[in-house]
């Protein structure tokens, strides 16, 4: 996988959208709020993205970094990921994840990386995914809304 040029993030913009029809979230967030936060995080120095192709991406992964406050550790989080369908199952596309999963972490010298398996309206999580890779659950996270906000 390689960076995605902050030059080139509306290229990922099927992939958000294929997610969030995936993922039965459109309720909450669209693919141009999720396009403005990766552009802010390239401002800010907090996200990194990475492509199979950045003029024809079918696989994306956002890493952020962050200091853990609880924890004495520099911590890696994985934002986002997701591959367009017919491609989840293929060697290649686990291989391509799991290298820059190992790589990415040892370059930015992170104690931890933390990443979840999104379940919202019975949505597929990729729980087995993770596991597959060596990550452990660790934690369950709750979510409470406390007001709607309007993604139109």
């Amino acid at each position: 996988m390689i960076p995605l040029p902050q030059t080139k993030i509306h290229k990922v913009q099927p992939l958000v959208e294929a997610f969030i029809r995936e993922s039965h979230c459109s309720d909450r967030t669209t693919a141009q709020h999720c396009l403005e936060k990766l552009a802010q995080g390239y401002l800010t120095k907090s996200m990194d993205a990475y492509v199979d192709d950045v003029e024809a991406p079918r696989k994306i992964i956002v890493f952020g970094r962050y200091p853990s406050l609880p924890f004495k550790e520099d911590l890696i989080v994985v934002n986002f990921i997701y591959s367009v369908e017919e491609d989840r199952l293929k060697p290649e596309t686990l291989a391509a994840f799991k290298e820059i999963l190992e790589k990415y972490p040892q370059v930015h010298q992170a104690d931890a990386m933390l990443a979840s398996s999104w379940v919202y309206k019975n949505s597929r999580g990729i729980d087995a995914f993770w596991r597959h890779l060596g990550f452990e659950r660790q934690e369950i996270i709750y979510v409470k809304r406390l007001k709607e906000v309007n993604h139109g």
